[in-house]
């Protein structure tokens, strides 16, 4: 046996230590680095190999950087063997896929829409367990890689495979967060890395021509919804933590050439699904979910911009409501410091008009977030900090202030807020 086929069968050893799998990545690439000769069949079974290694098959979805930098260096290495190459590694995952819905079924069904069988199907569950007490599991991954590697004038071709693939993973419920959590990373993973490249060119397929939106959009829009206390805490930020990024993938690839669409669709996730539904119901009852919700939230407002205005009266009560009036919120410091950023970066966003409209109401979340923490000795140093920095936001406004701020200031339960330096 060559060294390559050596490291190739301690690679598809599933017990190999994340040390020892490091060191083998770090042989690898050296012997790129030395031009060490490599046949086109052997690389298909490297990078396959490599390739199962990639997501790590712990419940929390994280990925191998470093087996990722060695399996580009090989592809860098051949270039030119690019198609072999890829053909090789499609080949080899094809019957690892899991079988669900047929490709005719999709075609024929009108209203698009993954829909939940009514009661137990023991016929998929069997199909399911089957097919990952045969290594299943193991395509995932694969499947992955290939995405990150397929080019752009490969997709159309290859669709017939890749959509059905996609959607019987996306469509199991067997295992939410190794096998359907999974799916929604192949589906992110084929928006961002397949469709975004050259998304322009007339020459190339587009994602909105497939007519797959309506499909993918309601499955991910009713995963957002697995809450407690169906789901615990940690399940359900694992799983948004992948949601929430790749329906903000979908809208960007769908409407492309439409702006208009692309900001009514970030209206509608930001209104409908965090502002009415998640904020609310999650509160401070589950710190980690509100803290993740309200990062969405500002990095919502700074995808939107001035368009973020729609939500502004929304967004005040939404955080008067749920977070600074709850008698507990200077018990969660990371939760106070969130909601600050938020507050600042609304009146960052905003047109400067429509902040000079709510200037009370702004002003009036920023005075009960500073006396709440003062009066319940959760006022650190950082706390106040941002307190004074949002004030300063508002005050950059020609909000007219002056007489109201100067009677606050006096007053000793403030004093210490309105001492900028």
């Amino acid at each position: 046996m060559t060294p390559i086929d050596d490291i190739i069968s301690e690679l598809n050893e599933l017990k190999i230590s994340s040390a020892r799998l490091s060191e083998l990545c770090l042989q690898l690439r050296e012997k790129v680095d030395t031009t060490c000769a490599i046949t086109v069949a052997d690389e298909i079974k490297l990078i396959e190999s490599l390739s199962y290694h990639s997501i790590s098959s712990r419940l929390d979805i994280q990925i191998n950087n470093d087996v990722l930098k060695t399996i580009d260096r090989y592809f860098q290495l051949s270039e030119g063997n690019y198609d072999g190459i890829m053909w090789g590694l499609i080949s080899a995952l094809q019957p690892l896929l899991l079988k669900g819905k047929s490709n005719s079924g999709l075609k024929e069904q009108r209203n698009p829409g993954l829909k939940p069988t009514l009661g137990l199907s023991m016929k998929e569950d069997n199909i399911t367990k089957a097919w990952v007490n045969q290594g299943g599991l193991k395509s995932i991954p694969l499947f992955y890689v290939i995405l990150l590697y397929l080019k752009r004038k490969d997709v159309s071709t290859n669709l017939s495979w890749i959509i059905p693939g996609i959607i019987n993973i996306l469509d199991n419920t067997t295992d939410i967060r190794k096998i359907k959590l999974r799916g929604v990373l192949l589906l992110k993973t084929l928006l961002d890395y397949t469709f975004m490249s050259e998304p322009d060119n007339p020459k190339w397929i587009q994602f909105s021509s497939t007519g797959l939106f309506p499909l993918f959009e309601k499955t991910l829009i009713n995963m957002c919804y697995f809450l407690p206390p169906s789901y615990s805490a940690d399940e359900t930020v694992a799983i948004w933590r992948i949601v929430f990024p790749t329906i903000l993938a979908l809208y960007k690839v769908e409407f492309f050439a439409d702006y208009t669409k692309y900001q009514y669709h970030l209206e509608k996730f930001m209104s409908g699904i965090l502002l009415q539904n998640i904020i609310p119901r999650v509160s401070l009852a589950h710190e980690n979910l509100t803290l993740y919700a309200l990062e969405t939230v500002s990095n919502m407002l700074k995808l939107q911009k001035e368009g973020s205005v729609v939500h502004l009266q929304r967004l005040i009560f939404v955080l008067g409501e749920y977070t600074v009036r709850n008698p507990f919120f200077s018990a969660f410091p990371k939760l106070v410091s969130k909601t600050l950023s938020v507050i600042t970066t609304l009146i960052k966003v905003c047109p400067n008009e429509r902040v000079v409209a709510h200037k009370f109401d702004i002003l009036s979340l920023i005075l009960i977030t500073f006396d709440k923490c003062s009066q319940e000795n959760a006022l650190n140093e950082s706390i106040l900090q941002q307190c004074k920095d949002t004030i300063k936001w508002l005050l950059s406004y020609d909000c007219d202030m002056e007489d109201e701020l100067s009677t606050l200031s006096k007053q000793p339960r403030f004093h210490l807020l309105f001492q900028f330096s």
